[in-house]
């Protein structure tokens, strides 16, 4: 049976987290959905009126649908499962073809790989520790190249 905390131990973790009674209710209101965070809260909390509107110019474009994330930077080394390997490949441009967008990289010993946003994750890992634990995992997908 699991061991729930006792009020002491509930009452401690949050004492640990220095938030004001107010604020731990306000931070609770936004963690359930209760309560959305105002531009009055973003000013009062220290965000200048040109963040702001960045934010709001993101929010748009992600609701008319221009707004891309990309999944690393140029420049960035990734890590590419191919069969039981693990190549690191450096992120040169990003460029849109039939199967979408992609990131196109540099290895040497070969033509420059292209990886679909929807490759991160799977065969392509922005660290290679991810990319070790995909390797070891069972039903990892690879590229077998």
């Amino acid at each position: 049976m699991p061991q729930h905390p006792t009020v002491e131990e509930r009452l401690a973790a949050y004492e640990d987290t220095g938030l004001t009674p107010e604020e731990a209710k306000y931070f609770g209101r936004l963690i359930r959905g209760e309560r959305m965070v105002t531009e009055e809260d973003l000013v009062e909390s220290g965000v200048s009126q040109e963040e702001i509107q960045r934010m709001k110019d993101v929010i748009t474009a992600e609701a008319e649908g221009r707004l891309l994330v990309l999944p690393c930077k140029i420049g960035d080394t990734v890590y590419w499962l191919r069969g039981t390997a693990i190549l690191p490949v450096y992120i040169e441009w990003f460029e849109t073809n039939v199967d979408g967008w992609c990131a196109c990289g540099k290895y040497p010993p070969m033509a420059a790989p292209t990886f679909k946003f929807d490759d991160f994750g799977k065969i392509v890992f922005l660290t290679r520790e991810e990319a070790e634990a995909a390797l070891n995992s069972e039903g990892t997908t690879r590229n077998g190249g």
